[in-house]
């Protein structure tokens, strides 16, 4: 009994093959990168939250009286600070949960110990 392989379908095999793990390397990337995203606009929500919070903090003077579109202003000065914080990632919140949030993932993968579930 001799065993022949075709080179055409042997080819086929190792294409396909070679595509399933493209695509799983493919979509595992696309993820990856809307996780980034994803923890980077919740460090740009937090910091917008933190500004907000700061500035009532801060003595309200009557010298200037505070209008509708001055507060208009003020929210989307810091929405807009905070969303170039969270892009440049000096803040660093978004690094944190973007590392604790793959390292669960990773853990629930591999399961417990490091062995499969």
């Amino acid at each position: 009994m001799s065993l022949f392989i075709d080179p055409v379908s042997n080819l086929y095999i190792q294409t396909a093959k070679n595509m399933r793990v493209q695509k799983r390397s493919v979509n595992v990337s696309f993820q990856e990168k809307r996780l980034k995203k994803l923890c980077s606009e919740f460090e740009a929500i937090f910091l917008s939250f933190l500004f907000k919070q700061i500035k009532k903090t801060i003595p309200k003077s009557d010298l200037l009286e505070e209008d509708f579109a001055q507060r208009i202003y003020e929210d989307e000065l810091y929405n807009i600070l905070a969303e170039k914080i969270a892009e440049e990632g000096k803040f660093g919140i978004a690094k944190m949960l973007y590392r604790e949030l793959t390292s669960i993932k990773q853990s629930r993968e591999g399961g417990y110990y490091g062995r499969s579930k």
